[in-house]
């Protein structure tokens, strides 16, 4: 009769075919447990990064991320969920921290109104990085996991590039006629301008607003108003791109080179009457602040080097794989 089951060289052999396939993980530097979790990588840009061109070539550099979005619905109003996914790159150049960020939306809107909803997208960060997550839903009570959003908006970039109000009734309705309004440059009428609200400001110099929260109902601006960024809206895409200083004062995130925090990621679609918690979420990822320069500069690799890689890769997993074989396809002894 067959004995079944392995034999002692096939007991033997199938561990040394898993380690040798370990080798060739580590070496590729992929982590079976980590790719749980999606990975950001920021690299340091081997060239400049424009802030004004968001196709340019040095964001080849960059290893992008398809991030998974979903429908808010964990508090009041809830919604969204219409964009799917939203493609996310990263670079710095040491000083600044600059994020990507592309998406499909048929629709380019900048006007708001009683029924009209502009574009946005906003990145958001633990206040606290590498030390606690909080809820990525605008974070979490303790004044230690609270959360830093950065939000752009696409209407905001209108009023910047047309240097007037979206919303002003004049833009929503512009057959209208006034026979008399005397209080037109008058604060008292303008509670909102008067008080330096961000969302009232008539001449903004960044579409980007600088936030932060410790749960539902606490949104605020933070003290200093110090991120930028443009968007660019192309054949059916929008293309974000929002930075910031890495150092910042007490009870911001600071970052630098070598060191690892996290994000999350949101778009509202205007079209779709996205607005406030009505939009497309992510989890947090792990963003990491790479210390190495894009496109493997940073590991000044010769070409007898990489060659000698090349091959030794090759090896051992012609040798892994032929482990393998043998282990599983060799018939038990009799």
């Amino acid at each position: 009769m067959k004995r079944l089951g392995l034999t002692r060289g096939r007991r033997a052999a199938l561990p040394l075919g898993l380690l040798v396939a370990a080798v060739l993980l580590a070496v590729a530097g992929v982590n079976p447990v980590r790719s749980q979790n999606p990975l950001l990588v920021a690299p340091a840009a081997s060239g400049k990064v424009s802030t004004t061109n968001l196709y340019s070539s040095v964001w080849d550099q960059a290893p992008s991320v398809d991030v998974t979005l979903s429908m808010q619905n964990v508090t009041n109003p809830m919604g969204g969920g219409e964009v799917a996914t939203v493609r996310a790159r990263a670079l710095h150049d040491g000083k600044r921290l600059y994020i990507l960020l592309e998406w499909g939306d048929s629709t380019r809107d900048l006007t708001l109104g009683l029924t009209q909803y502009g574009d946005a997208a906003a990145v958001e960060f633990p206040r606290t990085p590498g030390k606690t997550v909080p809820s990525f839903c605008m974070g979490d009570v303790a004044p230690d996991r609270g959360v830093n959003i950065w939000q752009w908006r696409a209407v905001w970039q209108e009023d910047i590039a047309t240097k007037q109000a979206s919303a002003s009734i004049q833009a929503l309705h512009p057959d209208m006629q006034v026979d008399l309004y005397p209080f037109r440059n008058d604060p008292v009428y303008m509670t909102a301008r008067d008080v330096n609200n961000l969302v009232s400001i008539p001449a903004r110099t960044t579409p980007i607003d600088n936030l932060v929260a410790n749960q539902f109902g606490t949104l605020t601006d933070a003290p200093q108003q110090d991120v930028h960024g443009l968007g660019e809206w192309r054949d059916g895409r929008w293309r974000v791109l929002l930075y910031r200083d890495m150092t910042q004062p007490a009870g911001m995130p600071s970052l630098s080179p070598g060191t690892t925090t996290n994000v999350a990621l949101a778009v509202w679609d205007g079209a779709r009457g996205n607005r406030d918690g009505m939009k497309s979420v992510s989890s947090f990822l792990d963003l990491q602040i790479a210390a190495r320069t894009a496109g493997g500069g940073g590991l000044h690799w010769g070409a007898g080097q990489t060659l000698a890689l090349l091959i030794g890769m090759f090896g051992a997993a012609t040798v892994g794989l032929f482990v393998l074989i043998y282990a599983v396809v060799r018939p038990p002894e009799r």
